[in-house]
């Protein structure tokens, strides 16, 4: 049975998670929350699909991002730099990227992940302070996939509408940070994820394919401690 689970819940139970061991961890620690919006861009990926009324195939499928079509594109991080190695953290990132197919293959009437190509990585950061309030940085980390699978047919036979764990993701990222107050501080990234989609269609049947979001965006983060 697969899970069908909500990707803000999965984020929401990790960053509790992750709070709470690097509270105990160290008083000295910096820990940080971020916000951030913009926009994403998949290239074409091969998708391979059978469905329960018998009707299998493989398609090479363009993705159009739709990243300002409601739900937009956004994402949150909590970000954990050490004590000992101030230069060196860890982030839990969720994103909410988005991706439809555009054109729609022969066999489909939907296939589509626009409430989420949902991403949730843990990643190992490096950050150098310039010490005039840029703070360059660079990432890389893997997760889970967690996209909402809106596929139906051409015939209506299949029509699946849910949330599910479907792979793993992996991404790198690179940013600038600046400090405009001792909390509050901006940032640019452009970010590449990686996700699985092992899903499995209602009434039997599965799809599967590989999509990657190349994201560039901006946020907003504040220092906790």
């Amino acid at each position: 049975m697969r899970p069908n689970l909500s990707p803000l819940t999965l984020a929401l139970a990790a960053s509790t998670a992750l709070m709470a061991a690097t509270f105990a961890s160290s008083a000295q620690a910096e820990m940080s929350i971020s916000l951030y919006g913009g926009a994403n861009f998949s290239p074409h990926s091969t998708v391979d699909y059978d469905f329960n009324n018998g009707t299998s195939g493989s398609d090479t499928v363009a993705w159009d991002g739709e990243s300002f079509a409601y739900p937009p594109y956004w994402g949150a991080r909590i970000s954990y730099w050490f004590d000992e190695m101030p230069a060196v953290g860890l982030a839990l990132d969720f994103t909410h990227a988005k991706v439809k197919a555009d054109p729609l293959p022969a066999d489909f009437k939907k296939l589509e992940f626009t409430d989420g190509i949902n991403y949730l990585t843990l990643n190992a950061m490096y950050r150098h302070d310039m010490d005039n309030g840029w703070t360059p940085y660079v990432g890389i980390g893997a997760g889970l996939a967690i996209p909402h699978v809106e596929v139906t047919d051409i015939a209506e036979t299949t029509r699946t509408l849910d949330y599910q764990v479907t792979g793993l993701a992996a991404q790198a990222m690179v940013g600038v940070d600046y400090a405009i107050t001792d909390n509050w501080s901006a940032f640019a990234e452009y970010k590449m994820t990686y996700g699985e989609v092992d899903a499995e269609l209602d009434g039997g049947g599965t799809l599967n394919t590989e999509v990657i979001s190349n994201q560039v965006l901006f946020g907003i983060t504040y220092k906790l401690f």
